[in-house]
């Protein structure tokens, strides 16, 4: 049976128990302009008098990503998934069974083993309620607050899901069967593992992304066309290309993960098939369709999550020594003029 155990700590051979460092802060410029939104990584010096304070961005603003929190691990998980600011799921791959992972919490108090038994794990998504892990065509649902095991989906053999979003009373399975050609199929289950409505089909694999306001797609490809996936599927615009990814360098460039930050804000990160590159972009949705200027975020492997109420950032980083969780803290701030220095 699925995740037979959570008592106690349980110390893994992939996961010491207790790793958890604290680092010198570091804050990361990102720049806001009237048209151009971009972010560039760098170290900076901390709040200083230059600048003031903000509730939201301005249109000569800039955010600062503050990092706050960095937990080691010894090696990356296939997902990962936020129950809380402080407590982070992982799916990590079983050493003791090949082909499976096991869930664990990680939090600064330690780590617990939560059980395994999924079979060719590729994707973990957490909603309010429900916390589902994903194969290539088998869904496990699990309850959020004891992980306990729901209810399973299963699409068959001829489906390979794409990606996951969790609401509060239903999950969207996207997934690729043979036939439609570079489309996908979308379908809502019911947290007991019930089709609900009838299958949509999707022009492009998108890049699901749950909202308040329901579930909303990005194309996975450029041009960064977003779609919102309620009763229907329409789409609501497109995200200009930013123009210093926009060349002929030969990138193929795939959108990797979506997070919403305050202030209507949405943050994307976007790779490159053929390298290791990775960048960030801002997208202020309150403004309309903003052109931003990327950054190169090779420190940031994935978005996991945000918590928008405590502006709380939550991701995979690697760096030389330095492989884990990184939880980062943003503000909003605006240069002082000459005479309010």
């Amino acid at each position: 049976m699925i995740l037979p155990k959570s008592a106690g700590a349980i110390r893994s051979p992939l996961l010491p128990r207790g790793r958890h460092h604290r680092f010198a802060h570091r804050i990361w410029a990102v720049t806001i302009a009237s048209v151009v939104l971009g972010l560039s990584i760098a170290p900076a010096t901390t709040r200083s008098t230059n600048y003031r304070v903000g509730a939201c961005p301005t249109s000569d603003g800039e955010i600062a990503l503050v990092e706050t929190r960095f937990q080691n691990l010894p090696a990356l998980p296939r997902g990962a998934a936020a129950l809380t600011p402080d407590s982070i799921l992982l799916l990590v791959e079983d050493e003791s069974a090949s082909g499976t992972a096991r869930l664990y919490v990680a939090s600064s108090n330690g780590l617990y083993d939560v059980g395994g038994g999924f079979d060719g794990p590729r994707l973990l998504r957490a909603g309010r309620a429900n916390v589902v892990v994903a194969s290539a065509n088998r869904i496990w649902v699990l309850d959020r607050s004891l992980l306990a095991h729901v209810s399973t989906i299963e699409l068959g053999p001829a489906a390979h899901i794409a990606d996951v979003a969790v609401t509060d009373h239903s999950i969207l399975v996207e997934y690729v069967v043979a036939g439609i050609g570079e489309g996908a199929v979308l379908r809502r289950f019911d947290i007991l593992g019930n089709a609900v409505g009838q299958p949509h089909v999707l022009p492009q694999p998108l890049k699901l992304h749950a909202t308040e306001l329901g579930v909303t797609g990005l194309a996975m490809r450029v041009p960064l066309v977003r779609f919102v996936l309620n009763d229907r599927v329409s789409i609501i615009d497109t995200i200009p290309v930013p123009a210093d990814l926009d060349d002929d360098s030969g990138r193929v460039l795939v959108l990797t993960g979506v997070v919403a930050l305050d202030c209507e804000v949405i943050l994307l990160m976007m790779g490159d098939l053929r390298s290791t590159d990775r960048w960030l972009i801002l997208v202020d949705e309150r403004t309309g369709q903003l052109e931003a200027r990327v950054v190169d975020a090779d420190i940031l492997v994935g978005l996991i999550d945000s918590f928008p109420d405590r502006r709380s950032l939550i991701v995979l980083a690697s760096r030389l020594e330095r492989r884990g969780l990184m939880t980062a803290a943003w503000f909003w701030r605006t240069h002082r003029t000459e005479n309010e220095r």
